[in-house]
């Protein structure tokens, strides 16, 4: 059990260390979680607020999470409540845990503002640290994980939420680490076949979960969003701000061929371009719950 444990950990890396080697290729330089939350959580909310493909991919989830009025929830990595503010809404008393304060303020904020703060219990720090029954609660019915896994152990973090959860638990992720097909596209067309070494999460979720006596149920979604922009020019110059001047003019011709088709919509002040991310849910009921 300790070699498989092992390998699940060394394949979990092995998704998240090629794309970062990646990025760090691209850009010069490797961002910590912590960095960059911190430096675009602010963003990441006004792009969220006005981005009506997210609220129907919320809808989706919260339509597969299956909660009773009173229920205990645990929403692991919650940003600034996507999740939490519907699920308290549902009568659920979530216990909302997320490393990034300036998220956790929104949060705090807009609980107040909907009269949600005797539901919503705020915990501040990385969720696979903290100790159940001291940081947070001993047990819950349900726990949610949605975009959370940015972990170096996952098998301890998953047992974490096995141990935790009572009823029912379920985590959506990416289903490659490069997150838009089209990111992808850019990756693998300056990388080559080394895009294509690293395996997708799904399958080491999976088999970690199976070797710690959990068999998941799993579904895929493809995740559509909208990006508002004047003209590509916009988003070239957006993206080539983050490249390495030796791959400058590569991924310029790769993202003029790739976005051209993604256009949907033309107006006066802009066009419209839609990407895709495939996402993946895992989720198991406990027996006898």
């Amino acid at each position: 059990m300790i070699r498989v444990e092992a390998l699940c950990n060394y394949l979990w890396r092995l998704t998240g260390a090629l794309y970062r080697t990646c990025e760090t290729c691209m850009t010069g330089r490797y961002v910590t979680s912590e960095e960059f939350w911190n430096s675009f959580a602010d963003e990441f909310v006004r792009r969220v607020l006005r981005d009506r493909d997210l609220w129907k991919f919320t809808e989706w989830q919260l339509s597969r999470i299956f909660t009773r009025k009173g229920d205990t929830v645990l929403d692991l990595g919650c940003g600034f409540g996507r999740l939490s503010i519907p699920l308290a809404e549902r009568g659920c008393i979530v216990y909302a845990v997320d490393q990034c304060r300036k998220l956790l303020k929104y949060l705090e904020d807009e609980a107040e503002k909907r009269k949600l703060k005797d539901r919503i219990i705020v915990i501040e720090g990385k969720w696979e640290k903290l100790e159940p029954g001291k940081d947070i609660p001993r047990k819950v019915k349900t726990t949610v994980a949605s975009h959370s896994l940015e972990v170096d152990d996952l098998v301890h973090a998953l047992r974490l939420i096995i141990d935790v959860t009572e009823r029912n638990a379920h985590i959506f992720d990416d289903y490659r680490r490069t997150m838009t097909i089209e990111y992808e596209d850019i990756m693998r067309s300056i990388f080559r076949d080394l895009v294509d070494l690293y395996p997708s999460t799904v399958p080491v979720i999976f088999l970690t979960l199976t070797s710690l006596g959990v068999l998941p149920n799993v579904e895929t979604y493809m995740r559509r969003y909208r990006v508002k922009v004047r003209d590509i020019e916009e988003i070239i110059e957006r993206r080539l701000s983050k490249f390495l001047p030796t791959h400058v003019e590569e991924v310029r011709k790769i993202i003029i061929e790739r976005l051209e088709r993604c256009i949907i919509e033309r107006h006066e002040d802009g066009v419209v371009v839609l990407l895709n991310r495939p996402i993946a849910h895992v989720w198991w009921f406990n027996r006898g719950q």
